[in-house]
């Protein structure tokens, strides 16, 4: 209620094959609250880092002024970015094309979208020729059913709607170690950054409640 941290660490987790994990987010506000015009000045989202076999993160145990949300992860880090994007109200989920067989597949379910969009990451083949530019696969009506957009060949990103109540979010994710080689440790972290001239970082305060 009312924090005013860059980073919070949630929890951290072992996992073995078959392991489920499901996360609730809820009554996610700012204070102030973002204008229209300026949110692009506020980042605020979660990560989900997998450590290395020697016990250290490998992404997250950098400066405090370091904002893990506005950077791209690199190909052989394994970290998934969940962006909150305030403006569009959706979750951007970012992650190393080269790093996806080693995490989780992270699923969304949300109350407002029935039909669920489950993006899969686009192939090699396909990204080198589309290489910046998004793409969706259409229905018979063809309407979008599944967003993707590629910052390059090594990064993809999907899109997840979120609730927005009068300036407070929710939604809610899980995911599944289906594999022998994603087993291991997890950390959760949520991450606000102020970037600009406005608010500073103390005085944009944020309150959500997380259950795990």
């Amino acid at each position: 209620q009312d924090d005013v941290r860059q980073k919070v660490h949630l929890n951290t987790f072992g996992f073995f094959k078959d392991g489920f994990m499901k996360v609730n987010v809820s009554n996610l506000s700012l204070k102030p609250p973002v204008p229209s015009g300026d949110k692009n000045s506020l980042s605020v989202g979660f990560s989900l880092d997998r450590t290395r076999n020697d016990g250290f993160s490998t992404y997250l145990d950098e400066e405090m002024d370091y904002c893990i949300l506005k950077k791209k992860p690199e190909q052989d880090v394994s970290v998934v970015i969940l962006l909150l994007d305030l403006k569009t109200e959706v979750v951007k989920v970012r992650f190393s094309a080269e790093a996806a067989a080693l995490l989780p597949k992270i699923s969304f379910s949300s109350e407002e979208n029935v039909i669920a969009l489950s993006p899969k990451p686009l192939k090699s083949s396909e990204q080198s020729s589309d290489s910046g530019k998004s793409t969706a696969e259409t229905n018979q009506k063809g309407k979008p059913t599944n967003l993707l957009f590629s910052f390059s060949q090594s990064i993809v990103e999907q899109e997840h709607p979120v609730h927005n109540d009068r300036g407070t979010f929710s939604f809610q994710f899980s995911f599944n170690i289906s594999s022998d080689n994603q087993e291991g440790l997890y950390s959760l972290y949520f991450h606000k950054c102020v970037v600009g001239d406005g608010v500073t970082n103390d005085q944009q305060l944020f309150s959500l409640d997380v259950s795990i």
